[in-house]
């Protein structure tokens, strides 16, 4: 898109070009070399997606060996390094049809073909390429923490909400990635460009991923795109 840019007032939106664009109207930038993962990436082949949802779901990871190594509701950068030490840096969501009914999301995503289905374990592991016997054991030791909502070796303690032994079951492998990067044009609490020195630069502000931010992509959007809205309007009504 084509923004009106510096020195009319405009809102910056498109993440690359609306910081070039800012950079070249003497902005500064910050935090470029930050990003924040997703701990749980699949690759559709056209792209990545959070199978996040997943995990909070009643799901448990396992690697190729078909064993639980982390709990799988860990804090997110923690869980993402266990995952990448893992077997060619990758893991495999298990769960079953009862986790599929908790939540219209996880059948939204089974009908999108995000999951690997089979009618057993052993089928699903011999799909998933990970090892079937261990898969089996690893699923009966699970039925533990789901009766006992204790999970000693790992200490997880919530989303337990299926044994995981309803068929058909599914599975997916998952990796981490790179979900949110955090660098971006410096602003003011006015949502305002600033350069280096601090100063303002007159009708340049910035919202979204656009900004230097921290925190989820979302909210961020929302709120500075709020902000950087009122203020612009509150700039053209004073002209």
């Amino acid at each position: 898109p084509q923004w009106a840019g510096y020195p009319s007032t405009a809102s910056v939106g498109a993440t690359g070009d609306g910081i070039i664009m800012a950079e070249k109207a003497g902005a500064a930038l910050s935090q470029m070399d930050l990003t924040g993962p997703q701990t749980v990436a699949y690759d559709t082949g056209h792209g990545a997606v959070s199978l996040t949802n997943v995990r909070y779901n009643g799901a448990i990871l396992v690697n190729q060996e078909g064993k639980r190594f982390a709990n799988e509701l860990g804090q997110t950068a923690a869980l993402a390094s266990a995952i990448t030490k893992q077997t060619g840096g990758v893991a495999y969501l298990i769960f079953d049809q009862k986790a599929v009914d908790h939540a219209s999301l996880m059948q939204a995503y089974k009908a999108r073909g995000y999951f690997v289905e089979a009618p057993n374990l052993t089928d699903l592991a011999a799909k998933l390429g990970i090892n079937p016997q261990a898969l089996g054991a690893t699923v009966t030791e699970w039925h533990t923490v789901y009766d006992t909502k204790k999970d000693p070796v790992f200490g997880r303690k919530d989303s337990i909400f299926t044994r995981i032994d309803t068929a058909p079951y599914y599975g997916q492998k998952i990796s981490p990635a790179s979900q949110t990067t955090y660098g971006g044009v410096m602003r003011d609490a006015k949502s305002r460009a600033v350069r280096a020195d601090g100063s303002v630069i007159p009708g340049l502000y910035v919202a979204g991923e656009t900004a230097s931010q921290f925190g989820a992509g979302v909210t961020i959007a929302v709120v500075l795109g709020r902000l950087a809205g009122t203020e612009a309007a509150k700039e053209v009504e004073a002209k």
